[in-house]
């Protein structure tokens, strides 16, 4: 079930050098509301921890297993000549 429409941020810890975060980390997420809410999602990988924090306004309910992955280049962006 899904409907909403929201803004999200993420919290970094234990990062070593900028360069680290360039890689897939894994996790569980989890969210319920109804008129709004805040959903939180805590992904790791060697000692790293991302969490995505979203906030929300309309009606979700929901549990995912998945991952992020972070790259220097936006998604569908064209590099090269």
């Amino acid at each position: 079930m899904l409907a909403h429409l929201g803004h999200g941020g993420r919290l970094v810890y234990n990062l070593p050098a900028t360069d680290a975060i360039y890689q897939r980390f894994v996790g569980i997420n989890g969210s319920a509301y109804f008129v709004g809410g805040l959903g939180m999602t805590a992904v790791a990988f060697d000692n790293i921890v991302v969490v995505p924090i979203r906030s929300g306004v309309g009606l979700r309910l929901g549990a995912n297993v998945g991952y992020l992955k972070f790259t220097r280049a936006p998604k569908g962006s064209v590099t090269g000549a």
